[in-house]
């Protein structure tokens, strides 16, 4: 739901200011870019998280999601870095494509690749070695599996690493969001 959400629901924002001609009212603005890009960035990240954090409450309400115990500060971080990975992620694909059509096409499959590939489905260590080395690279595969740590093992083995991993994932995935959202507007 993250990657989707995230992931989607940016992309779109972003695209429909090219189709709708308002990222050169963007551009024009007098107001920094940087305050532009960071107001970007958080509705990206409200928007995804107004979706997940209820989703996440009713799952603990009903019993769904029941850490063991102190898991809820490891799960919220890693939660919470994926929702800005998948933003800035969002936002990159938005810029790149530029139109709301084929962002829906071009997500819906990045979406899919980022959480199948990322063992969503299967447990990595058990596919073909070439199947685990390409799954290293994808940073959903840190999600899954520090999220499967949070919530199934009574220790947070690798937790800090995958958070790691998906905080820097995520700090790249907006750094490069917000160089070619500024770039994109300038051209705009």
């Amino acid at each position: 739901i993250i990657i989707c959400v995230g992931i989607l629901g940016t992309s779109m924002l972003t695209a429909r200011d090219f189709d709708e001609r308002t990222a050169k009212l963007l551009a024009l603005s007098p107001a920094p870019r940087a305050w532009l890009v960071a107001g970007k960035l958080a509705g990206g990240v409200f928007m995804t998280s107004t979706i997940v954090v209820p989703l996440l409450a009713l799952g603990a309400a009903l019993g769904w999601i029941a850490p063991p115990p102190g898991h809820w500060p490891a799960l919220v971080a890693l939660v919470g870095a994926l929702v800005v990975m998948a933003v800035g992620a969002g936002l990159l694909l938005g810029i790149w494509v530029r139109n709301a059509r084929l962002v829906a096409m071009v997500g819906l499959n990045l979406a899919a690749y980022l959480f199948f590939l990322g063992g969503g489905f299967t447990t990595v260590p058990f596919l073909p070695d070439w199947i685990q080395a390409a799954s290293r690279a994808v940073p959903t595969s840190y999600a899954i599996d520090g999220l499967r740590q949070t919530l199934f093992y009574p220790e947070l083995v690798g937790v800090g690493r995958d958070l790691a991993v998906l905080a820097g994932c995520a700090l790249v995935a907006v750094a490069g969001a917000s160089v070619a959202l500024g770039r994109a507007w300038r051209r705009a």
